[in-house]
């Protein structure tokens, strides 16, 4: 008789109460009462792993202990491995803004809401991405959608990355939306200084700063990018001739001057002229002030 459902195995014959009844011991009892041992014996996990489960195991509330690491994606985990981190936490390799990171076990594919932690083996330049167990690479972004910019990070830094789906999110990096910061002292403040080259067309992006420094390359249509959502907001730029000289500007439609008139700059090769940009609501309007002619 195989077990009763609930793992109870019940005999069929009693030998004793055989006896007590004057039934003689018959082969084909035996074998019928032994077939069903040797049954429930193979249905019964083997020690030395040689039993391959059809069902799931009722632990009943008890623990399985002394668990191995899991060294394959289908193993199981021991709480050791989970504390330890181990199979998302490594030290990358690469270089050139292209992180490269094997995890033990290896993925096989991207999955949206994968995490991984990494030390990272070298800062970054620029835009990076990274890939994952010999994977196609990946975009790391901040701010949800933004590429990376020089040093956000650092050789040696603990990093955050989690994939969306379509690229990978650097956490705790970026912007903070939304946050008021009451009676705070700040020591050795600086602002995120952007510098580059006008060209004839420049944007002003305050998702990359909020002080700009500008050579002027050419005669140049500025306009300006991700203003802050709410509240007011502003920046600095310090706008210089290269050296050639006599570049002008034209600045978006949304900048309200002094009594109506941009002012004009002095132009001289290697001159600089600093203005100032201000918004109270949300970049509709900018407010523009010439802080600085002409600095030497």
């Amino acid at each position: 008789m195989p077990r009763n459902g609930s793992g109870t195995m019940e005999r069929i014959y009693s030998w004793v109460t055989n006896a007590a009844g004057d039934i003689n011991i018959e082969p084909d009892l035996m074998d019928e009462d032994t077939d069903d041992i040797a049954d429930e014996l193979s249905n019964s996990v083997a020690k030395d792993g040689q039993t391959t489960m059809t069902g799931n195991l009722k632990m009943g509330n008890n623990k399985v202990t002394g668990m191995a690491n899991g060294t394959a994606r289908t193993d199981g985990v021991a709480v050791a491995q989970l504390q330890d981190n181990t199979a998302t936490y490594m030290t990358s390799t690469g270089s050139s803004n292209a992180y490269v990171l094997t995890p033990s076990p290896a993925i096989t594919a991207y999955t949206a809401g994968q995490a991984f932690v990494f030390k990272a083996n070298f800062s970054n330049t620029s835009a990076s991405t990274v890939a994952i167990s010999w994977l196609a690479a990946k975009d790391i972004k901040k701010n949800v959608s933004n590429a990376l910019e020089a040093n956000d990070i650092q050789s040696g830094q603990v990093v955050i990355i989690v994939y969306d789906g379509t690229n990978f999110q650097l956490l705790g990096v970026g912007n903070v939306d939304g946050r008021t910061i009451n009676q705070v002292t700040l020591k050795d403040y600086a602002e995120k200084l952007v510098t580059a080259n006008s060209g004839t067309a420049y944007t002003i992006d305050l998702d990359n700063g909020n002080a700009f420094k500008i050579t002027l390359t050419g005669n140049c249509t500025f306009t300006f990018s991700n203003p802050p959502a709410s509240d007011n907001g502003g920046f600095k730029l310090f706008l210089i001739q290269d050296g050639t000289g006599s570049r002008t500007t034209t600045w978006p439609a949304s900048v309200d001057w002094g009594q109506g008139i941009a002012p004009t700059l002095v132009t001289a090769a290697g001159t600089v002229n600093i203005f100032c940009f201000e918004t109270i609501d949300a970049g509709t309007t900018w407010y523009g002030f010439l802080s600085g002619e002409q600095m030497a």
